[in-house]
């Protein structure tokens, strides 16, 4: 019973503070002030990207749908990776490798159909070659290293369950 609470207690610590608005009358977002380690490595490994997109009329539209909404709910992106973080900790604290390819194969090829069509955003969009570019360059940071630090993530909170077990 103790080890199912602790991998609760950090099941819990990996998704908590990716989720926000209310809960109860708790407002998580100001509890943890909007802070989620992997957001902000995310965000600092496309910032670059972001800006020369931004900076653009034909690309700026694209940027500003693909950025956090103000609804007080988790994104798509967001609840994946939440998600992405819980399987990859169970998969290692159970010793399940397998289910860690199987999920990184599996977004691979949702990601891919998206991949292909957003380098080649609507063909009628006057949208220059190297800014096709930056689009699929900016999506791609964000997909391998917001997969890389939940991944990392989840081995550190997996370790340390193994520890305190």
């Amino acid at each position: 019973m103790t080890k199912a609470l602790l991998a609760f207690l950090f099941i819990l610590l990996l998704v908590l503070p990716q989720i926000r608005g209310r809960f109860r009358g708790w407002d998580i977002s100001n509890r943890f002030r909007g802070w989620d380690i992997s957001k902000c490595i995310v965000y600092l490994s496309a910032r670059s990207s972001s800006e020369k997109l931004k900076n653009d009329d034909s690309t700026r539209w694209f940027v500003e749908s693909h950025s956090s909404a103000e609804t007080g709910f988790p994104e798509g992106g967001e609840l994946i990776g939440a998600i992405e973080r819980v399987v990859f900790f169970l998969a290692f604290v159970l010793s399940a490798p397998i289910v860690i390819g199987f999920w990184l194969a599996f977004k691979m090829a949702s990601k891919w159909a998206e991949w292909q069509h957003i380098v080649q955003v609507d063909k009628g969009k006057d949208i220059s070659l190297d800014l096709r570019r930056e689009l699929g360059n900016y999506l791609f940071t964000r997909f391998i290293v917001g997969t890389g630090v939940n991944l990392v993530l989840a081995m550190l909170f997996g370790g340390l369950f193994l520890l305190f077990s």
